[in-house]
């Protein structure tokens, strides 16, 4: 019988360090998000920021990280699933940082 899914809320946070490889990877980075949504393992995902951008090139310099909510059966599947992410695998969040705890989302409406 196979384990049941569950929600998992990734923060995770840009290394200062690592504003070019961000805009080097990411449109692998995106594409990424967009097999797995398609896979139904990823639920939402997007940027932090520091404070409200005021414009869209105003977000670019306010990125502070990512959100992401990931389904797996296990924590170690939902981590799985955020190394497998080219801004993991490059070196753009700062993993040490990151953190991974389990939630239920409850209610979904686009924007």
């Amino acid at each position: 019988m196979a384990q049941p899914l569950y929600n998992w809320l990734a923060q995770l946070p840009y290394k200062p360090s690592e504003v070019q490889a961000r805009v080097s990877n990411f449109q692998d980075h995106l594409a990424y998000i967009k097999s797995q949504v398609a896979a139904g393992k990823i639920t939402m995902a997007g940027p932090t920021f520091s404070s409200q951008p005021s414009s869209p090139e105003d977000a670019q310099t306010k990125g502070s990280g990512s959100v992401r909510v990931v389904n797996a059966s296990t924590e170690e599947e939902a981590w799985a699933l955020v190394k497998g992410d080219p801004f993991a695998k490059t070196g753009v969040w700062d993993l040490e940082k990151s953190t991974l705890l389990p939630m239920k989302v409850a209610v979904v409406k686009p924007l």
